[in-house]
């Protein structure tokens, strides 16, 4: 769908601007989501890891770390400020088995079962499409091995909820601010 592909370059590229400012705040408020991701994908050691839709650039870190250099992270999004932002903290810290690149979460360009563990921490519900970024995500997945997804604080469905919902959205857009998500479900799959 054309619109769905336009609608969600044109989200990515507003993240471009804020970049800097996203990573600075949200640093703190993502740590624990992005050390429990990488808890629940029980990485290990030489583990070659997929981090999609990975923003700053938060929860690839972490898994990097855990991974050793034996290991290899990649971090992908539509957004090149946010991958800028992502390279420029691994490099700060020295990190030296993680890449970052852009890339469609619904059009992963990786052969079947490519990596030991897939993340996504928030991003899904920027995908237009979020039934073909999870097929994508399963398919360059190894059998036996872990998708974690957190969803994010998603929106109300009805009534005043959902009324409350569009203010607040709408007040963020007009300001610039991207919306910190304050809490994140996590969805775990392992495929056998």
């Amino acid at each position: 769908n054309p619109s769905a592909d336009f609608d969600k370059v044109r989200d990515a590229a507003s993240y471009d601007r804020l970049a800097g400012a996203y990573h600075k705040y949200i640093e703190k408020l993502s740590e624990p989501l992005a050390q429990r991701a990488v808890a629940l994908a029980r990485l290990e050691l030489g583990y070659r890891v997929l981090d999609v839709g990975t923003g700053s650039g938060i929860a690839s870190r972490y898994a990097a770390h855990k991974v050793g250099p034996e290991g290899s992270v990649l971090g992908i999004d539509l957004s090149e400020g946010m991958l800028k932002v992502a390279a420029e903290a691994s490099r700060e810290q020295a990190i030296t088995n993680i890449a970052f690149r852009r890339m469609d979460a619904e059009r992963l360009d990786f052969p079947d079962e490519s990596f030991d563990a897939v993340m996504s921490l928030c991003a899904v519900s920027h995908f237009p499409n979020i039934g073909t970024a999870l097929a994508q995500m399963i398919r360059v997945l190894r059998r036996g091995r872990r998708l974690v997804v957190a969803t994010g604080h998603g929106r109300p469905l009805l009534g005043y909820g959902l009324l409350a919902y569009a203010v607040k959205r709408a007040v963020y857009r007009l300001r610039g601010f991207p919306k910190p998500q304050r809490w994140a479900p996590h969805v775990i799959l392992d495929f056998m």
